[in-house]
């Protein structure tokens, strides 16, 4: 007898996070990078068609499923996770936000590794074709949430033995398997490199949002603040927060007008 698929825990790393934009009307963003390996679900995934199961149960690899959408996938302390949350104005306002967190992410990236990044399909970055970040966002009323990881440097060889090849893919992808779709962005990186990384990544702020549309109005300006230490105050005097479930990285920083 087969035993019955266990729903998955939520990834609720970003609670905070999303709840301070909601309550404030300031952007924020954090950086972080996982503690441990971890399978990550999208909202609508299903771990029949996506993960491999039996090998996440034999490695006590926790399966969990975020509030965004998008695919499954592998977690490690190899990637740097980068969360937005801006104030939103329905759902008109999405493509405006995903250009504008995209926009920076590449400068950032550009910036520090000085190697041409692309943007590919709706919101992956790749280099030379191979994708270096996918990424996975929810829009509500009030708050833009989006959420992308960094293979900085991860165990690529984790992706196949956790992950099936997805239902649905990219067409840049053109059916390859995980280890020739995706490479590191710095595969020889180590732990203390990646933390290095996320520290440069954290000082170039996010850019100011692009004009408003008739009857559409962003309360945010998107000056991004240096990492604080647990405790310290921002400079628009809100309390930064630990991520949740995650290791080394930067709690998240409120945004100024």
């Amino acid at each position: 007898m087969h035993s019955k698929t266990q729903p998955a825990p939520p990834w609720n790393q970003d609670d905070d996070l999303i709840e301070h934009t909601r309550t404030t009307g300031r952007a924020a963003v954090r950086f972080s990078i996982p503690d441990n390996v971890q399978v990550v679900m999208g909202s609508s995934s299903r771990q029949e068609d996506e993960v491999h199961l039996p090998a996440c149960r034999k490695d006590n690899v926790p399966v969990l499923r975020r509030r965004t959408g998008g695919g499954t996938v592998v977690l490690d302390p190899g990637n740097i996770i980068v969360s937005v949350a801006l104030p939103s104005h329905g759902i008109g306002s999405i493509d405006r936000h995903v250009d504008r967190i995209m926009a920076w992410l590449i400068n950032c990236l550009e910036r520090i590794t000085h190697k041409t990044i692309k943007r590919l399909g709706y919101s992956d970055l790749a280099i030379d074709g191979a994708k270096i970040s996918g990424s996975g966002m929810r829009n509500t009323r009030d708050v833009f949430y989006f959420s992308a990881t960094l293979l900085v440097s991860p165990d690529i060889s984790l992706m196949d033995r956790y992950l099936k090849h997805p239902p649905k893919e990219p067409t840049y992808r053109q059916n390859r398997p995980h280890n020739h779709f995706v490479r590191a962005i710095n595969p020889s990186a180590t732990p203390a490199d990646i933390t290095t990384f996320l520290h440069q990544l954290s000082t170039t702020p996010l850019p100011q949002p692009p004009p408003e549309r008739q009857g559409q109005k962003d309360r945010d300006g998107g000056r991004a603040l240096p990492p604080k230490r647990q405790g310290q105050k921002g400079r628009d005097g809100g309390r930064h927060f630990r991520p949740k479930r995650q290791g080394r990285g930067a709690p998240f920083s409120p945004e100024q007008k």
